[in-house]
C-alpha cells in the first residue's frame, strides 16, 4: 500500500514536470514565431553628425556661422499618435474623407477608432541641417573715432536656428532625448529651437 502511494506520488510528480515542460515548449515555440515577425524600422541613432565653424574676414566686414547636422535617424511622432487634440500640421488636410481621396494619411477623429495603433506611419526620417548660429559684422575705422578716444566699434548682427533644411514633418528634428534611455527619438511634442535675431556693439578703448 506505502509502495502504490508512493508510486502515485511519483507518477504525479512526472506528469506536472511534463506539463511544464510542454507549457515551456510551447511558450519558446511561441516566443520563435513572434521574434520572426519582427522587424526593424528605425534607429533613434544617427549615422553621422557633423558640424561646420566658419569665420570670414573681408576688409572691415566679418562673418561666422556654426553649422550642425545628423543623417541617418529616424524619429517617432509620438505626440501625434497619444494626443489626438495636440495641434495637427498642415498635412492633415490631404487626409482620408472619402473615395478617391488620400490613401497615405487616416481620417481625422477624435474618437476610440482614430488612428493610433503605432506602425511606420508614424516613424520617418529625421535627417537635418541647421545653421545654429551666423553672425554678420562691422568695425568702423580707427580714424574715424579718433576724436572719441575710441580705438575701435564693431556693429554687428546675429540669428540664431535661422534656418533648417529637412523633410522631417514634426516641429523640430533635434529633439534629443525626454532624460530615459528609451525616449531618445520620440517626439513628444518638444516646443521648437526658438529663432532669434539680435543686434549689438562692441567698444575698444
Amino acid at each position: 500500500k506505502h509502495s502504490s502511494k508512493h508510486d502515485d506520488d511519483k507518477e504525479k510528480k512526472e506528469k506536472k514536470h511534463s506539463s511544464k515542460h510542454d507549457d515551456d515548449k510551447k511558450e519558446k515555440k511561441h516566443s520563435s514565431k513572434h521574434d520572426s515577425d519582427k522587424k526593424e524600422i528605425g534607429s533613434a541613432i544617427p549615422d553621422f553628425t557633423f558640424g561646420l565653424n566658419l569665420n570670414v574676414k573681408l576688409m572691415r566686414f566679418d562673418i561666422s556661422a556654426n553649422i550642425f547636422s545628423a543623417i541617418g535617424q529616424e524619429i517617432i511622432r509620438n505626440y501625434e499618435r497619444q494626443q489626438p487634440y495636440a495641434n495637427q500640421l498642415d498635412y492633415v488636410i490631404d487626409r482620408w474623407t472619402g473615395p478617391n481621396s488620400s490613401n497615405t494619411d487616416p481620417r481625422l477623429t477624435t474618437e476610440a477608432t482614430r488612428n493610433n495603433e503605432f506602425s511606420d506611419y508614424y516613424v520617418e526620417k529625421g535627417d537635418f541641417v541647421r545653421i545654429k548660429n551666423i553672425q554678420i559684422g562691422y568695425t568702423i575705422p580707427q580714424t574715424s573715432l579718433e576724436r572719441l578716444k575710441i580705438q575701435s566699434i564693431r556693429i554687428y548682427v546675429s540669428a540664431n536656428n535661422i534656418f533648417t533644411l529637412t523633410n522631417y514633418k514634426g516641429y523640430d528634428p533635434e529633439i534629443g532625448s525626454n532624460g530615459g534611455p528609451l525616449s531618445a527619438g520620440v517626439d513628444y511634442g518638444f516646443y521648437p529651437q526658438a529663432r532669434s535675431v539680435m543686434g549689438g556693439f562692441n567698444f575698444k578703448f
